[in-house]
């Protein structure tokens, strides 16, 4: 398996920078992955805080049937119910 090695060399540092600033965008994108599930799970249990700049919907705009008066476009169309 001495052909899967990796091995470094000196190269002025170009490939070693670039490879740190690969793995910290990695991190990076994997805290944020563990920030968006651990939000997701406080949603799904309840305990979720809305966000500041996120304004609660209307009660009537979800969950009563009742969608508010269509347009004639959503009326014409073969999609609404």
């Amino acid at each position: 398996m001495d052909n899967q090695r990796v091995t470094w060399e000196s190269d002025s540092g170009g490939v070693a920078a670039r490879v740190t600033e690969e793995a910290a965008l990695a991190k990076r994108s994997i805290a944020e992955s563990i920030s968006r599930g651990e939000r997701l799970a406080e949603a799904l249990s309840g305990e979720a805080r809305p966000a500041e700049s996120v304004k609660p919907r209307p009660a009537d705009s979800f969950g009563s049937g009742e969608s508010g008066p269509k347009s004639e476009s959503e009326e014409d169309s073969p999609w609404s119910s």
